[in-house]
């Protein structure tokens, strides 16, 4: 019977361990519980106090510099504003607003960096056409004088 005792003391402690256990999980679950319903009301606030400015911004229209000023060009540009302006305002997550802002500002550094590029390679081949033209027309003077007068 000593051995039929022992297991069972051995399966109360077990027991009690295991209901240890499960008591501290269920404490960590409402704490985490507690901060996750808190978050939730704090985003929440946050998106009412946006969405309360919203009308603000909405009304506002998103305006182009004035370089897109030929009319197709302002067509297709007001049309990609409207496209961009209303993807921004449907779009309600701070983090995936955040999100998109960094991608566009990298997108805009990226293609500043190609802008440059482009208008780096556009003087350089403006120069050597400006070369080639004025060595072009040089080796044609050269030419008129070594070149004995017509007589008539």
């Amino acid at each position: 019977m000593t051995d039929l005792g022992q297991q069972v003391k051995y399966l109360q402690e077990q027991l009690r361990i295991a209901q240890n256990r499960a008591a501290e999980w269920q404490k960590r679950y409402e704490v985490e519980a507690q901060q996750r319903r808190q978050d939730a009301e704090l985003h929440r606030q946050t998106l009412l106090n946006s969405k309360s400015s919203a009308p603000n911004y909405s009304a506002n229209r998103l305006t182009l510099p004035p370089s897109a000023s030929e009319s197709g060009e302002r067509a297709i540009a007001d049309g990609v504003a409207n496209e961009i302006q209303a993807q921004v305002l449907g779009e309600t997550d701070p983090v995936t607003l955040q999100a998109q802002l960094i991608q566009a500002l990298l997108d805009n550094q990226r293609l500043t960096q190609a802008l440059e590029s482009e208008r780096a390679s556009h003087a350089k081949t403006r120069q050597s056409l400006t070369t080639a033209l004025g060595d072009t027309i040089e080796t044609l003077q050269q030419r008129r004088r070594l070149r004995p007068p017509k007589s008539p």
